[in-house]
């Protein structure tokens, strides 16, 4: 997922056209059960209180980055006039 991320944000694309993309290979994602499957379980593990701390630090490092990514590509798209203003919450930057 991280890296999936990475690529978009790499991608030669407006803002606008990015976050369409990302929303249309989400849910083609959760439509297939291995991702859907796979989408669930880190829910509900990074919310858990029995899985050890290690494992809920290592879920929360790599869970992030794909919201990092996009805050980007929305704070992009505010710059050039495709996405409309709002606020992105600050851990998100």
């Amino acid at each position: 997922m991280n890296s999936a991320a990475l690529a978009l944000e790499a991608l030669p694309l407006p803002s606008r056209e990015k976050i369409h993309l990302a929303i249309e290979k989400l849910l083609e994602g959760l439509e297939s059960s291995s991702a859907g499957h796979y989408h669930l379980l880190i829910a509900v593990l990074a919310a858990s209180d029995v899985i050890p701390d290690e494992a809920k630090r290592i879920i929360q490092e790599n869970n992030q980055l794909p919201y990092a990514v996009m805050a980007r590509i929305i704070q992009q798209g505010q710059l050039d006039g495709t996405v409309r203003r709002g606020k992105i919450p600050s851990n998100l930057r």
